[in-house]
């Protein structure tokens, strides 16, 4: 474990340093949001840990020991989420430092509670990165990749931070780091900037392609000359884009019309800015955003929580996404909105609704085309294998056979929910728990929107065991949904949401016939 640095008596006063938890040895320690729908932590950060109760959930893996026997002074949150837990005397340690909120935070595993006297401490404070004095690679203007912070003696950041830069990289000075060393000497490690795996903003696949930041390096001494007081150098650093964001959100820790008018130049920073300094959407800085496709995902998943055509656009030019993996991103979003905004609660029973009355057979004759995308008819030992296990399915779930097709997702949905918790330990072999909720699944989309059993050939791809809607210009695979959800340490559960929005007609642009892929 690396150890603080001794100053030597001419060094002056010692930089901040890089402070993390180690990694749990034996499992992992997840945060999750005792009411926060799962689609929040497909598209946040743990650095943007949403309002409410919180928990620490320890997840050992198979066969070995968790945190039961022995609670750490400080929990092992994980590299994606470098988030600081702590028993509340090391909290201690951190009254009177500002920049800091605290959350009081529980402790469980499946067993149910741990230990309550957990706090969460959230750093608030940020400082930029010194450029001229740290080691590291940039690109178009943009951090790369960081191997050594420094900052001189004379000039002044806050005691505890995290990097503009890199939010998920946190600092506190040394004597801190000292202190909290002695109080948990085994749980933390400093000095060590290893790149975390989070989701960065931007990008790093997205980094060649954005508009440079390069500037002038009178900007970034002016920042610090504005930092140490000096009013007068605040032109001159707000002249460029990135210091201007600097100081609306380290000094200014707010809003300012000079500040705003300067990130405009830049489509990631006019995002930024918008989520990290106003917390609210403005037509200038979504102007500015739209512009970009990693920009325009950033703005529309902290701010709009929608996709209108304009942001769709940028973000399947440039976004990293394209027309099959924008369906499930408009189902997180609309969890989040609908949480968020109180626009559609969020329950595991949802009103009943009103089925249009069809005569589709449940399985699919076979497709004219010859040229893939085309379905195939499922074989005699296939569909009698789906009649059983539909009906094996309705059974796990404690289900009458006619029970209302919303009724059964919802009640999927709730059992997923309760296998990615701990909650529920699945009974039976878990192929064939996977087997029922599939097809039970995906016999409400026959039942309730006529969608019908078939393999789907694609090119290059072995046949695949979907459903297809009436005019095969959608397909989804049911058991590939089940799989990826059903997993312990799964992120989303968008099993209620993605039949919802199925049921109400949106789905990505397709032609008949295109078998275009919705999961």
């Amino acid at each position: 474990m690396a150890r603080a640095r001794q100053p030597s008596p001419t060094d002056g006063p010692p930089p901040p340093i890089a402070l993390r938890p180690i990694a749990h040895p034996h499992g992992s320690v997840a945060l999750a949001s005792v009411d926060t729908p799962d689609a929040w932590w497909s598209l946040r950060e743990a650095h943007e840990l949403p309002p409410g109760a919180l928990r620490a959930i320890d997840r050992p893996y198979r066969g070995s020991r968790g945190l039961r026997a022995s609670p750490p002074p400080v929990l092992p949150t994980g590299d994606f989420q470098r988030a600081l837990v702590v028993r509340a005397p090391i909290a201690a340690l951190f009254d009177g430092i500002d920049g800091i909120a605290r959350r009081p935070i529980e402790l469980h595993d499946a067993k149910g509670l741990i230990a309550a006297d957990y706090v969460l401490l959230e750093i608030t404070a940020r400082a930029p990165l010194d450029r001229a004095h740290s080691t590291a690679t940039w690109e178009q203007g943009w951090l790369a990749a960081l191997t050594a912070a420094r900052w001189p003696a004379d000039r002044i950041t806050p005691r505890a931070f995290r990097l503009l830069e890199r939010p998920e990289h946190l600092f506190v000075d040394p004597a801190l780091a000292n202190a909290l060393l002695a109080a948990a000497p085994k749980h933390l490690v400093v000095d060590d900037l290893t790149t975390p795996s989070g989701q960065l903003y931007p990008p790093n696949w997205s980094r060649s392609d954005l508009r440079p930041l390069d500037g002038p390096a009178t900007a970034e001494a002016a920042y610090w000359a504005l930092a140490a007081g000096d009013r007068q150098a605040r032109a001159q650093a707000i002249a460029h884009p990135w210091w201007a964001f600097a100081v609306a959100r380290c000094l200014d820790r707010g809003p300012a019309d000079d500040t705003r008018a300067a990130v405009l130049a830049s489509p990631e920073l006019a995002a930024w800015y918008a989520t990290e300094v106003d917390a609210i959407a403005r037509p200038d800085t979504r102007a500015a955003a739209i512009a970009s496709g990693p920009a325009a995902l950033w703005y529309m998943t902290h701010l709009e929580l929608a996709l209108p055509d304009d942001a769709r656009a940028a973000i399947v030019a440039t976004g990293g996404h394209d027309d099959t993996t924008v369906p499930a991103l408009v189902t997180e979003l609309a969890a989040l909105r609908a949480h968020l905004r109180g626009e559609t609660p969020l329950t595991s029973t949802p009103a009943p609704r009103i089925w249009p009355a069809h005569d589709r057979p449940r399985y699919a004759a076979a497709s004219r085309r010859r040229k893939a995308p085309r379905h195939s008819a499922l074989d005699a030992a296939l569909r009698r294998d789906i009649d059983a296990f539909i009906a094996r399915g309705h059974a796990r779930l404690a289900l009458a056979h006619d029970a209302a097709p919303e009724l059964v997702v919802a009640a999927i949905h709730a059992y997923i929910a309760e296998l990615q918790s701990g909650a529920r330990k699945p009974t039976g072999k878990p192929l064939a728990m996977r087997m029922e909720l599939g097809c039970a699944w995906g016999e409400q989309l026959h039942r309730a929107l006529g969608w019908q059993w078939a393999h789907v050939h694609a090119d290059g791809a072995e046949p695949a065991i979907a459903l297809i809607s009436p005019d095969a210009a959608i397909a989804h695979l049911p058991f590939a949904l089940i799989t990826a959800q059903a997993a312990r340490r799964a992120r989303q559960n968008t099993c209620l949401l993605l039949f919802n929005m199925l049921a109400d007609g949106q789905t990505p642009p397709s032609k008949p016939g295109d078998y275009v892929a919705v999961q």
